[in-house]
């Protein structure tokens, strides 16, 4: 193991002490209504420590959640007057959510949107017209809310509903007060048990890949599932999935579609829809990959439908392929979806970003990066190395992602916790003060190294200094990357460390290609070093 690894992981333990003291300090007394005390607060109450997991979701996420809206003056009929398009599943529901929001702002929707996880800040799971809130909206908003949650406590002996519950909480009172017209939300984990899932009468439901996660949630087969996703159904409200469901999982959607008497629909191939000249297109999409081609399709169903219904556009026949007018084509191609199938360009260095966590999503990534390497290798005049950036935490199947990652023929494997750097500079708060960090991060790298040994010796080769690296930030491994490179990438990278990387001669004259992948919460903060401004 590299001695400098060991050195920092010794000062990022000790800078962390530091700052869960300072946190803690923070938020034991008055606060000032600010965003950054807002942040503070928020990340406080990530756990609430009353109930376990599952006793927070029975209790909290509807009967409770009822009762916290009604502390903020949210009432269903206000919820009704949001036209909420809601939307799970396993894999795309955020993409999904992405499209619908970029379609129905092509035809001058005003539009709010909830989505989880964050990436950089916790700001960016409420949009508004594809937006994050400003920082001084969201400061301004949370206060209310908390205001009125202090003033009205009689839930559970609970002041404060849990972290995930705040931010539906928050959402609903935006779009109230920022009066939207639709409101997409994106269920965070299943959809029965789902603390958004206390939307009474949506306009429309979408569901979109099913696959295994959150096993302890969800149950560890696909039937279990589905069983919680199609929890979301209602009554008399249409309901639309993606093609290519595993058999059970669409045997399980079409069963309670039947008992709760919602209809359900399979949204057709994206290929099968035309344009005005009645020919296929060839349909040009914001979001890298051909696995959105499916999230797509099932946006264009629940959109239209919402359209439909209020008097945006003609009425189109459900579940058919129809014909695409200019601003549902310029919907699909103008999305962008942070941190999926993203690419960011360097000089001499290409950082292709995908938040991908779980088997079926890392296959897709893996695919998306060869295609698109490849394609960019043969567009350079020069050689180009390939690295592999990952943070796997879910020990159970670090072997199984990382097997299909080997597939891409890394010469470089690159292995960092989930921090940004081992100093703090001004104005990162929600980096500085994520309580993740305040964790011992550094037993899964060790692991996920560990794994990809084992993987290179059953393949006859060895790992070593050089192959297999270990960096104790993010920062650190971005700015060896970028050494005699990238010079202003260099340097904002040493505004987060103070080591000065090894020299590499095997870098010199190469194009580097890093795909970073297996935790949105590395991603974040690779963006956070790549790309700053990013939601400026």
């Amino acid at each position: 193991m590299h001695l400098g690894f060991c050195r920092h992981y010794a000062i990022i333990r000790r800078s962390q002490f530091a700052r869960s003291q300072h946190t803690m300090q923070l938020t034991s007394g008055q606060q000032e209504p600010t965003y950054e005390n807002a942040i503070r607060f928020l990340v406080k109450h990530q756990h609430n420590k009353g109930y376990t997991v599952e006793e927070t979701r029975r209790k909290v996420a509807l009967n409770g959640m009822k009762e916290f809206l009604q502390r903020v003056d949210i009432s269903d009929k206000d919820l009704d007057s949001m036209k909420v398009i809601h939307v799970t599943g396993t894999k795309g529901k955020g993409s999904t959510c992405a499209f619908v929001e970029s379609i129905l702002r092509q035809h001058g929707v005003r539009t709010g949107f909830l989505s989880s996880p964050h990436l950089l800040e916790n700001r960016e799971r409420i949009r508004i017209n594809g937006k994050p809130i400003s920082r001084s909206l969201f400061a301004k908003y949370f206060w209310n809310v908390y205001t009125s949650l202090k003033n009205n406590n009689h839930l559970y002996k609970m002041d404060i509903p849990p972290y995930f519950h705040i931010f539906t909480l928050l959402s609903f009172y935006v779009f109230k007060h920022e009066n939207v017209d639709a409101a997409i939300i994106e269920a965070s984990i299943g959809g029965e048990n789902d603390q958004t899932n206390v939307v009474k009468h949506p306009v429309v439901c979408g569901v979109s890949s099913i696959g295994i996660d959150h096993i302890d949630h969800l149950g560890d087969n696909i039937a279990s599932v589905a069983w919680h996703k199609s929890g979301i159904f209602r009554e008399n409200v249409p309901a639309f999935t993606v093609q290519h469901q595993p058999l059970e999982a669409m045997k399980l959607l079409q069963q309670r579609a039947d008992g709760i008497g919602a209809s359900l629909h399979v949204a057709p191939e994206l290929k099968e829809y035309s344009t005005n000249d009645k020919k296929t297109v060839d349909i040009k999409l914001g979001l890298a990959g051909n696995f959105q081609k499916l999230n797509a399709s099932l946006a264009l169903q629940l959109s239209k439908y919402w359209l439909n219904q209020y008097g945006f556009s003609k009425h189109t026949e459900i579940n058919k392929p129809f014909t695409l007018d200019s601003l549902c084509r310029k919907g699909l191609s103008s999305c962008h979806w942070t941190g999926r199938a993203q690419v960011v360009k360097f000089n001499s260095a290409t950082f292709y970003l995908d938040g991908a966590h779980t088997a079926e999503s890392i296959q897709f990534a893996a695919d998306w990066f060869k295609q698109e390497s490849e394609k960019e290798r043969k567009s350079l005049d020069r050689p180009c190395m390939k690295m592999l950036a990952i943070n796997v935490s879910t020990s159970k199947i670090i072997y199984h992602l990382l097997s299909i990652l080997y597939e891409c023929g890394f010469d470089k494997a690159i292995f960092t916790p989930a921090i940004i750097g081992s100093n703090s500079p001004s104005g990162f708060i929600d980096e500085t003060i994520n309580k993740r960090s305040l964790n011992d991060p550094f037993e899964s790298v060790i692991r996920n190294r560990s794994e990809w040994s084992r993987l290179l010796s059953e393949h006859n080769l060895k790992a070593t200094n050089d192959n297999c690296l270990l960096y104790p930030c993010a920062a650190d491994a971005i700015r060896w990357m970028s050494q005699k490179r990238e010079a202003e990438l260099y340097s904002r990278c040493g505004m987060w460390t103070s080591d000065k990387p090894k020299q590499d001669q095997e870098l010199e004259g190469k194009h580097v290609q890093v795909l970073v992948t297996g935790s949105l919460s590395l991603l974040g903060i690779y963006l956070r070093l790549l790309c700053p401004d990013v939601n400026d």
